[in-house]
């Protein structure tokens, strides 16, 4: 299992055990640290949900990730929440 692989088990984790879009967004960020792209971040949020890349590039502006975000912590949640899977394996 890859480095990858164990932050895709840990996203999917959270997500099952109710976590909002905003905490694992956060989550996410804190784990990969500051030297991240906005590439590695999105390519995590997409293995792990099969996010839709336009949904993941909007959340590219939220200010938890970019200093000069302009999405706030509740636009991320109404944008990622209804997309994030809640249970049981996804893309397997």
């Amino acid at each position: 299992m890859t480095e990858d692989d164990d932050v895709v088990v840990a996203l999917r984790s959270r997500a099952a055990a109710g976590d909002s879009a905003v905490d694992i967004a956060s989550w996410l960020r804190e784990e990969l640290g500051s030297g991240a792209t906005f590439f590695k971040f999105a390519s995590c949020l997409f293995l792990a949900f099969k996010l839709p890349v336009g949904a993941i590039r909007r959340a590219e502006q939220w200010s938890g990730r970019a200093a000069d975000g302009s999405m706030s912590d509740e636009e991320l949640e109404q944008l990622l929440s209804p997309l994030i899977p809640r249970s049981g394996p996804i893309g397997e």
